[in-house]
Order: C-alpha cells, then structure tokens, then sequence
C-alpha cells in the first residue's frame, strides 16, 4: 500500500468489491468485499491503481464492479417479481405437495394456539398458506403480503373462498409495508436453491425486525444447509464420457470444453439416490430465524467431516436444505420439512456440484472441508459457493517416491507421496518453503436467471480442481521465480495453473533461481516476451500472459518439466 503518486491523470471511477483480496506487499491494496474503491488507473488490463480511504496501491480489475449511477435495479426486481407474476412458477410450487402439505400440517397442528391471533404471510403468492390459516384455524386476522401483480388475483381467490373477513391482501414490498400493527406469528415460503437462493430471507428478517412482536413465533424457526459426498455416474456419462467414441468418432478433444461449460456449474434439480450417498449426510450451516440478522447473510461457512462408508467414485457434493417449524405450544411437536434425498421429492430437488475429475475412495477415508456462501455485493439475488476439501487417507499402504533436486535449496528434498490408487498427490519440503497441498477448491456461482447460470458480475474464480486418474507418466511442474520470498504474485500465479486442463501434480514457489532442462534460444527482453517464448516452446498456451504483466523486467519466471515414470502394481 503507498502513498498517492499522482496518478490522478484521468477523472477516477468509482467500483465496488466482489470479493476480498489481501495485499502481497506494499504495491498492492487490500481491499473486502462491498468497499468502494476509486480507480485512477486502468492502463492494464489485470491490475488497477485505486485509492480506499486515502490510500493507494494495485488491485485485480477482475475483483471489482463499476458501480454506475443510476444502477437501481440491484434486485434485479423488474424480473423477479415479473416472474412470481405469472402462474408457471406457482404451478410448480402449489403442486409440490410435500411442500404444500407441510405448512398445512404447520397451521392444523397448531390450530388451537392461533385462535385469535395476528398472523403475516409473507410472499403469499396465491394466498394458500393464507387460506389455510384462515379455514383450518380462527385467527383474529391474516395479513397476506404479495409484492408481484399476482396479488390481485390472490384477492378474488380470497373472496371466491369466503375469507375475505379474515384475510386481508396488501401488494407491496416487505420493505415498504405499512400494516395496522404488529402480528403474532410470521409465516413464509422463502428457501431457494441450497437455501439462500434469491435471498427473499432478507425481507422476511427486515419485516421481522419490525411487525413481529416480541416473543412471536417465526414459521420456518430455523433451516439447515446440508451436504454430503456422492457419486454421480449418470452425470459424469452424460456429460464428460459422452465425448469419447460418440457414433464412432472421437469427440475426446471437446471434454476440455465440456468440462468448462457442464461441471464448472452447480447441477439444479438433480435426484440424488441414497445410494449413492457415500457417507452419512451432515448439516453444515444453521440458520435460527428468531437471532440472524441480515449482515449474517453476507457470507455464511461451514465445516465438514465426512467418514467414507463405503468404496466409491467421489464425483462431488450434492446438497439440499431442510426448514424446521416449532409448536405454538410450550409441548407440542415440531414439523420438518427436508428436501433431501431420502424424503419424499419436492420442487427443489438437490444440487450437484461436481469435481472436475472423479476421485476414486475407499471404505474408512475421511472427506474433510468447508463450504462458503458468499452473497454477491452488487446483484443482490446473487451468491457464490465454495467448497475446499482434502482427503485424509487411511489405508497402509503406500508407496513414496524420493526425488532429489527438485528444488533450488541444497538443504531440501521434495518427497513425492503417492497413496495406492489415489488421484493427488501431497509434497513436502524440509526447509518450509511453499509447496501446493492436496486442498482442493471448488467455486460455482448462482443467479437469479431462468434458467440459473453462473453470474458473470461475479470476480474470476479458479475452476474445480483437476484431479485426474495418474497415467503412468505424471508431468511435476516445477514454478520457480527469481525475487524476494515476499513474491506477492504466487497465489495468483498457482491459481492460474489450476485452471490449466493439464494434469497438475506438485507446485513448488520458492525464492530462488532454479535453471531448467533446455535453455532459451532467445533472451527476453521483458517478462511479457518471456511468456510467449514460454507458449511457443511448451505445450502451446500454458500460462495465461496476463498473469506477468505487472512482473517487473528484473523477476524472471522459470519453468521446469519432470517427467516421473510410476511402475504401478
């Protein structure tokens, strides 16, 4: 981070954050997600010279949005509320019936407790949670709260159903809601895909704060993300196997490009069979709908630890939600409604998000990781998910490969450990250098669009991780740079990598000069050049040039192939 060096050579550009970034050295400027950042330079197209809060330094152009004046629509309002309009979506959820038949369960088991109560259902849709209260119990009024112009037809249904002496229909936002007071009970229908979807949990929390009485009764209590390792065999044939012999031909050069547009992205209503459910199930991130507060929402984590219970292709993880509601009274029973594969099927099904590449796993492996649901700062319907995750493996045998010289310190060996028929591989070095683990990540993002595509507002992310199944040769690529051992590029540059459709194994950064195989015909004058002789002279594009453009001309990028020959038993 430095001082202004007067680079207010162009009027500056206000952006906004998509994502955090932490400054490697003191050129760089650290930044969170949802700051307001002015950008004074983008003369490159990767880095920008941008001020927060008075001071200065680089940031990621791919981190950040333009925040444009007149950019109102940040709800994406306009479509949403287009859609709830008409009867397609409302065909889908009134003909769910585990659903449906749950919040009537809610309201008929809890018949005797609403008597004479306050009730809000918000975002009624065609009122029938409203209707429900209205016919199965006697509450003193239901307010039914409708902000798309499906409220007007919600109105006749109400009189063709003669609650029109109970039920009362208000078409507006939660936000701008005026009611004649405050209710009892606050009922609503507001889950989406992996549960947050659509956010519409944020106007049931800001209506909470301010019609709910105190000590009321929220209706879900409380909902639950889970997840669970699984094998996807149909997916993966579909959509990957599928290219290789199609009619006899071979297709095998378009699984590179089926893997970017089919796995990179969650898979929406996909029926998981328990079956294939490699271990037991675990709820990774509770919400209690009494305490959540809507910053909560901003980015919500979860742990996972996950016992393999039985040998499998781990193909991804597939997730689900369930939404728990509590009894009016002190001892009454609570209902659940689980949206999981092992209940009945509802409109949200499961999501499948798949690996890059199948891992096979064995019987008493443990999948261990954490999943994030990072909102999106701008599109504010919109959110990321992350799932990093390794395999501990705990099988005996083993085979170890020692080879000597890799890295440029005399003092260290990089031991190459390969568990038997396992996809990774996990390198260590004795002098604590930098060395890629077996982490892997997988990022997908989710919009509001029908059908749901990855949000292209949101910053660049690494694709999944390929882990491929080892061939008998296994390219080692060895990145070594010539700088200081504060070489705030590396994360970016390992990242890059990872995005490669080669068969990655080891990455190794360290702070020192390591000569290479071949030497370069041709000396580069600039890091730029040296990138495209690197293009030419290895396997066509294998970096992205863009990644070097903020290289100085004195820190020289080196690449080394190994080629390592495993005999495998």
């Amino acid at each position: 981070m430095l001082e202004n060096e007067n680079s207010e050579s162009h009027e500056a550009k206000e952006y906004v954050g998509l994502a955090d970034f932490v400054a490697e050295g003191d050129e760089q400027l650290s930044f969170s997600v949802g700051d307001k950042l002015k950008v004074h330079d983008m003369s490159s197209d990767v880095w920008w010279w941008a001020e927060l809060q008075g001071h200065f330094g680089y940031v990621p152009s791919s981190f950040l949005h333009q925040t444009a004046e007149g950019e109102e629509d940040a709800w994406q309002d306009d479509e949403y509320f287009g859609n709830y309009g008409t009867l397609r979506l409302h065909l889908e959820m009134l003909s769910d019936k585990p659903r449906t038949e749950t919040y009537r369960q809610v309201i008929l088991s809890n018949s005797a407790a609403l008597r004479g109560k306050v009730v809000m259902d918000l975002g009624c849709g065609t009122g029938v949670i409203s209707l429900f209260c209205a016919r199965l119990a006697q509450p003193a009024t239901v307010y039914a709260v409708e902000a798309s112009s499906m409220a007007k037809h919600t109105e006749e249904l109400v009189r063709q159903n003669g609650c029109e002496g109970v039920v009362t229909v208000f078409q507006d936002r939660a936000e701008n809601l005026t009611l004649p007071g405050k209710v009892d009970v606050l009922v609503s229908e507001w889950m989406g895909n992996c549960l947050l979807f659509e956010y519409m949990v944020e106007s049931v929390l800001l209506a909470r704060d301010r019609w709910l009485k105190e000590g009321g009764m929220m209706w879900p209590s409380s909902a639950c993300l889970t997840v669970v390792p699984c094998q996807a065999f149909s997916d993966y044939r579909q959509k990957m196997e599928f290219w290789e012999k199609p009619y006899g031909l071979d297709f095998s050069y378009l699984q590179s490009l089926a893997q970017k547009e089919f796995l990179s992205k969650p898979t929406f209503s996909h029926h998981l069979l328990p079956e294939d459910c490699l271990s037991t199930p675990a709820d990774v991130i509770t919400l209690d709908m009494v305490t959540i507060q809507v910053s909560d929402l901003e980015r919500l984590n979860g742990g996972f630890s996950f016992n393999v219970e039985k040998s499998g292709i781990f193909h991804g993880f597939t997730v689900w939600f369930s939404a728990h509601f509590q009894s009016l009274e002190e001892d009454g029973p609570s209902l659940e409604l689980n949206t999981g594969p092992f209940s009945e099927i509802t409109h949200w099904k499961q999501t499948l998000f798949m690996l890059d590449a199948p891992v096979t796993v064995e019987e008493g492996d443990i999948i261990v990781g954490s999943i994030c649901l990072q909102r999106n700062p701008v599109w504010r319907r919109h959110l990321s998910i992350t799932f990093s995750w390794n395999i501990n493996n705990t099988d005996d045998k083993k085979i170890v490969v020692w080879s000597p010289g890799v890295c440029s310190c005399l003092s260290c060996l990089l031991y190459l450990l390969w568990i038997s028929r396992r996809c990774f591989l996990l390198p260590v070095c004795s002098c604590g250098l930098s060395f890629w683990n077996s982490s892997f990540i997988t990022s997908t993002t989710l919009t509001s669009r029908t059908p749901l595509t990855t949000d292209h507002h949101s910053p660049r992310t690494p694709s999944p991780i390929k882990v491929p199944v080892l061939p008998s040769l296994l390219l080692l690529i060895c990145l070594v740079i010539s700088c200081t051992s504060d070489f705030i590029w590396r994360e970016a540059l390992l990242k890059e990598i990872i995005n490669l459709q080669l068969h990655p194994v080891v990455f190794s950064v360290t702070p020192r000069f390591l000569t290479y195989d071949e030497e370069l015909t041709e000396q580069p004058s600039s890091l730029r050049q040296c990138s495209r002789l690197l293009h030419a002279k290895f396997l066509g594009p294998i970096i992205n040039t863009s990644v070097f453009s903020k290289f100085s001309s004195k820190k020289l990028l080196v690449i080394q192939f190994f080629y390592i020959d495993y005999a495998f038993s």
